[in-house]
């Protein structure tokens, strides 16, 4: 993907000259350019923003909504997560990577998380599954910690899933997540799976997801998000929304529909379903019920990594 294609165009009103800038990073607002020609401090417009929805509702249940955001909090805090603070030395809570709050004494229960790493996409798997884990319902935690690349330039990841931790190491608490590895170490299932499924509608959504995450094992790649409204006044629920990165700033969303011929017989109502996805921003992909599903979550991997590989070549 183009994450590092920024540029932005700046005008200098001394010189009357106009400059394209490629900065490394996304600048912050209200930092200020010196101008090549003339010396000039210019200040920087706001920095962009990726064309994202910036929240999502989900789930089922009208009065059970789960918010979402693009990413977590930069810090994902579990209250009370550790049984208690522990100091012994080298393997003490002081130098958890996942101390998120120590408290006052010795034997206190303490607060555990991570901070949001730089490498965690907008609505991808980790993000989805960090924020899922912040509510109070979600039977585990979703830990993540990145230390750094490999020659390869694979991100090199220390996650996993704890429900508790009684301190001094949290290395042997620490599974696993089966969700964020595509099912890779034996299991076919796990509590958290079993909450997520749950925020699906029927036995083909579950199978869909549950066959993607397979699929993806542990890249960092969009989530299909289950049963998300796709405008604001909540008309329309889709199966799954997906959000697919071309460049930092420029996504592809995507709306996955898997619900049967009879389920889509009126055919007026549909027209006008159909036209709010898609006024919404949204591009429709459906799978059919009554095909081998394995090979339609094949189908549309394809088109999911076919996207970012375009843009890669383009950028």
């Amino acid at each position: 993907m183009g994450f590092r294609d920024i540029s932005i165009e700046v005008a200098c009103p001394v010189c009357d000259k106009a400059w394209l800038v490629a900065p490394k990073k996304v600048w912050s607002r209200g930092q200020r350019w010196r101008c090549p020609g003339c010396s000039n401090l210019v200040e920087l417009p706001d920095p962009p923003r990726p064309n994202l929805p910036p929240v999502l509702y989900i789930g089922p249940e009208k009065l059970r909504r789960i918010k979402l955001t693009p990413l977590p909090p930069e810090r994902v805090i579990y209250p009370n997560h550790g049984e208690y603070h522990s100091w012994f030395g080298g393997g003490s809570c002081d130098n958890c990577p996942f101390a998120m709050a120590l408290p006052g004494s010795y034997g206190a229960a303490m607060d555990c998380g991570f901070s949001t790493p730089a490498e965690m996409q907008p609505y991808s798997v980790r993000s989805v599954l960090a924020q899922l884990s912040l509510q109070k319902d979600f039977p585990c935690k979703y830990f993540a910690q990145v230390h750094g690349q490999d020659q390869f330039g694979n991100t090199l990841w220390d996650e996993g899933c704890m429900e508790s931790c009684a301190g001094c190491d949290y290395r042997p608490y620490l599974r696993p997540c089966h969700v964020a590895a595509g099912w890779m170490h034996g299991e076919e299932t796990c509590p958290g799976w079993e909450r997520i499924k749950t925020l699906c509608q029927s036995e083909n959504e579950s199978r869909f997801l549950h066959q993607y995450l397979r699929i993806n094992h542990d890249r960092e790649y969009p989530m299909p998000i289950p049963q998300a409204h796709v405008e604001i006044t909540e008309q329309v629920r889709v199966d799954f929304v997906l959000f697919v990165p071309m460049t930092r700033f420029e996504w592809k969303w995507l709306a996955v529909e898997i619900d049967s011929e009879e389920y889509h017989g009126d055919v007026v109502r549909e027209a006008g379903r159909t036209a709010i996805i898609a006024s919404s921003g949204y591009e429709i992909v459906r799978l059919s019920a009554k095909k081998r599903m394995l090979d339609q979550v094949r189908e549309l991997y394809h088109l999911v990594t076919g996207i970012q590989e375009r843009s890669r070549t383009r950028a």
